[in-house]
C-alpha cells in the first residue's frame, strides 16, 4: 500500500471520504436514550483518560 504524505488524497481515501459524509452514526438502530447514555459514558471515558496522561506526565 502506497503512503501519500504530501497531504494530497487518492482517489480511493476521496471515495472513502465522500461515502462517509453524511452517514448516521446510529442511524435509527438504536433508542435515542440508549445513544445519549453511550456517549455520555464515552466523555467519561475520554475525560479519565486524559487525566490520567496528564497525572502520568
Amino acid at each position: 500500500m502506497k503512503t501519500q504524505l504530501d497531504g494530497q488524497q487518492g482517489g480511493y481515501g476521496l471515495g472513502v471520504l465522500s461515502g462517509l459524509q453524511n452517514k448516521h452514526v446510529y442511524g435509527g438502530t438504536a433508542r435515542p436514550e440508549r445513544v445519549s447514555a453511550r456517549r455520555a459514558k464515552n466523555r467519561r471515558g475520554r475525560k479519565s483518560r486524559r487525566i490520567n496522561r496528564l497525572r502520568a506526565a
